[in-house]
């Protein structure tokens, strides 16, 4: 499962909330064994077109990871 990666004409920089966040889920993925998304969501937090709005997306795919 890929992130979104769509930038967005005025785009936010990420939050330290929702880079604690995504870090906190990816985690919680890991200890399920979805190690594919945790790794994904990682990688997702180091890429530059990582932003605000795209990152309510990976905590949504995140979260249903979960489910």
């Amino acid at each position: 499962m890929k992130f979104d990666m769509y930038v967005y004409s005025e785009a936010t920089p990420l939050s330290k909330a929702q880079i604690k966040y995504i870090k906190l889920l990816a985690k919680e993925c890991e200890n399920k064994g979805n190690y594919k998304i945790a790794k994904e969501a990682r990688l997702y937090l180091r890429r530059k077109k990582a932003t605000g709005q795209n990152a309510v997306n990976a905590i949504y795919k995140l979260k249903s990871a979960l489910s």
